[in-house]
């Protein structure tokens, strides 16, 4: 079997808005950075999913490590450096 790739993109964290991107790593798990961080209910102890939380569709997420920059609904921006902790 053949293939063509004709459109690549990922989406930061899961659950956001895929951005589409103009090339791409490829690993072992698909798109490197696809999907590296999420959102998660700490009283749940779970990551969000859409399924529950439409909402994060409408959240664009760039993520260049370590800074992630987020796009929220009404034109509001947040960007920050992540540390692990």
């Amino acid at each position: 079997m053949s293939g063509r790739v004709v459109r690549v993109g990922r989406a930061a964290v899961k659950g956001t808005r895929h951005e589409s991107l103009p090339a791409a790593g490829i690993g072992s798990a698909g798109v490197l950075g696809d999907r590296a961080l999420a959102f998660c209910d700490p009283e749940r102890g779970r990551v969000l999913r859409t399924v529950e939380n439409p909402g994060l569709v409408a959240v664009r997420a760039r993520w260049d490590d370590p800074v992630l920059e987020l796009d929220l609904p009404g034109g509001r921006r947040v960007r920050d450096e992540l540390v692990e902790t």
